[in-house]
């Protein structure tokens, strides 16, 4: 047989590969070009994200993070997210937030997240001790920078955050010593400083909090307010952050015939 002959079987033979060999080149690529950034700890009913390919992939126990990701949460969903440098993060429900920037190397270390809808809480972790200043949360209204930090984020829509309000009243309200009242604003951006401080930037003015107090963000301006929310304190989705379902508790069940140790994952 000539060479010319087998030339042409080989290609007969071999043509197929070529779409497969195309998508393999392109998987790989894509791969190589995205970052993983954190896991999945905590998560309960759905819980999404959307990476560069824009793709959605479901969320659960363990799943990994990257950088530039978009996670979102459905009604009555939350999630908590453990970053490399051990910040975590709680979503409440029908919220959004997008992964712009994260990097946890020596010397390099910066962090951005933006706060689409919804609220977050987070504890900042090692690039927040090393390079405060490189950590930054963006919202519409405000951005919000950090000096090592358990920061709540919270928008609020129509009147949803007044019906948390008013379901919450049998608790203490927080009082802060800012002048300006809760009551009376319209729907926006709220945002608290539980421990450490933070300081929140927009039109060239700039408010800053110290733990514990709140602020407010419109359109237009910022300020600090005279109470924390009580949607914020004791947001029972939010307030999951220190959830893992690696932990386990362990209960001594007494009784005739249940004298045995149980655990519980939580």
């Amino acid at each position: 047989m000539n060479g010319a002959c087998m030339s042409k079987i080989m290609d007969k033979n071999v043509s197929w590969l070529i779409p497969w060999l195309l998508v393999l080149m392109f998987t790989n690529s894509a791969c190589a070009a995205t970052e993983f950034v954190g896991k999945v700890v905590f998560s309960k009913g759905a819980v999404s994200a959307r990476g560069e390919t824009n793709v959605p992939r479901l969320l659960g126990w363990d799943s990994p993070v990257y950088r530039n990701d978009t996670i979102t949460t459905g009604k009555k969903s939350f999630t908590v997210i453990r970053f490399n440098d051990q910040t975590k993060m709680s979503l409440r429900p029908n919220s959004e937030v997008i992964i712009d920037k994260y990097n946890d190397k020596a010397g390099q270390e910066e962090a951005e997240f933006s706060l689409v809808k919804g609220g977050l809480r987070a504890l900042t972790g090692l690039v927040g001790k090393r390079k405060p200043q490189n950590v930054r949360f963006k919202t519409r209204q405000a951005s919000i920078g950090i000096r090592g930090t358990d920061l709540v984020l919270r928008y609020c829509e129509k009147n949803e955050c007044e019906l948390e309000e008013l379901s919450l009243a049998g608790f203490e309200p927080v009082k802060t010593s800012c002048a300006s009242k809760i009551e009376g604003q319209p729907p926006g951006f709220f945002f608290a400083v539980l421990d450490g401080s933070i300081y929140s930037e927009k039109n060239g003015s700039r408010v800053e909090l110290d733990a514990i107090s709140a602020g407010y963000a419109s359109e237009k301006e910022v300020s600090c307010i005279s109470l924390v929310p009580r949607f914020i304190v004791h947001d029972e989705y939010l307030n999951t952050i220190n959830q893992d379902t690696l932990i386990l508790e362990l209960f001594q069940f007494i009784g005739d015939n249940n004298e045995f140790p149980s655990c519980e994952i939580l």
